[in-house]
C-alpha cells in the first residue's frame, strides 16, 4: 500500500501506517462485521415489492483517516468499518432457507475482504 501526503508543497515521508477495524464508526442500524455468522433476525428491512430476489444484504464500509506530520515525517492512521445495514437488508421468509442465509453471509464476507480486515484486526 502506498500513500503520499503533500503539505506546503513538499512530499512527506511516511514512517508508520496503521489500518484498523473500528466499530466506533458504526451507526445504530448497522451490524459490524465479526466472526459471528448472520442470522435471519439480522434482516430487519421489508422486501422490495418489485424485486425478483428472495433476499438482499445491504453491506458497505466506512473509512476514516488522519495523519500528523512532525518534521517532515507523516504518521497515518486508517480506520475501516465494514457493516451490514440492518434496516435495509431483507428476506422473503417463505422462500428462504439456510442455503440462502449462507449465500447472504458471503456477500457480507466479500465486503469485509474488500476492506482487507478481519474480525481480529
Amino acid at each position: 500500500m502506498f500513500f503520499c501526503f503533500v503539505a506546503k508543497g513538499f512530499t512527506q515521508e511516511i514512517k508508520d501506517i496503521e489500518v484498523i477495524m473500528n466499530p466506533a464508526l458504526m451507526r445504530p442500524h448497522e451490524l459490524p462485521y465479526s466472526e459471528k455468522p448472520l442470522s435471519w433476525k439480522d434482516f430487519k428491512g421489508k422486501p422490495e415489492k418489485d424485486c425478483a430476489f428472495i433476499a438482499m444484504t445491504y453491506s458497505g464500509f466506512r473509512i476514516s483517516h488522519r495523519y500528523r506530520v512532525t518534521k517532515d515525517v507523516a504518521v497515518a492512521r486508517i480506520e475501516i468499518h465494514p457493516y451490514m445495514d440492518l434496516a435495509r437488508s431483507w428476506y422473503r421468509k417463505e422462500l428462504c432457507n439456510e442455503t440462502t442465509l449462507a449465500h447472504e453471509q458471503r456477500h457480507f464476507d466479500i465486503t469485509a475482504i474488500v476492506t482487507r480486515c478481519s474480525p481480529q484486526s
